[in-house]
């Protein structure tokens, strides 16, 4: 009652409401305050409830900026994350390209260098053929 005193001296007007929610301990889960009976219907709808519930709420509406706040950030690093993801796959697929058409190029080659290949057999068939006719020729 000290503070009631000094609310009442310094010509505060007391909420006699809040008092007794504080003094009382508050609500249950469901909102009834303990022991009140159909008086706590009064103080829960009284100016004094009122003001609980908006301390409460901004209370609340600071926490939640707070999660807002983190989830966006959250958001942000993901989308960084996912950025540098798409990034690295892009590059992936480049390179994949890049080989795939290094791949056909030596192909080409190697089909180019078996076609060498058989000229020259075939030439050396020629030059054999030629030079046992030489041979037998000389003989």
């Amino acid at each position: 009652m000290e503070r009631c005193d000094r609310l009442e001296a310094i010509g505060e007007e007391i909420d006699e409401d809040k008092l007794f929610y504080d003094v009382d301990g508050g609500h249950d889960r469901k909102k009834r305050l303990y022991g009140s009976g159909s008086y706590g219907k009064r103080i829960r709808s009284s100016k004094g409830s009122f003001e609980m519930h908006r301390e409460q709420y901004e209370d609340n509406n600071a926490e939640t900026k707070v999660e807002i706040e983190n989830l966006k950030k959250l958001v942000e690093t993901q989308r960084e994350q996912y950025e540098d993801i798409q990034q690295k796959y892009e590059d992936f697929q480049q390179k994949y390209e890049d080989t795939q058409k290094k791949n056909v190029e030596f192909q080409q080659k190697n089909v180019d260098v078996q076609a060498k290949f058989e000229q020259l057999a075939q030439a050396m068939n020629v030059i054999n053929t030629l030079s046992e006719q030489v041979k037998i020729f000389i003989k």
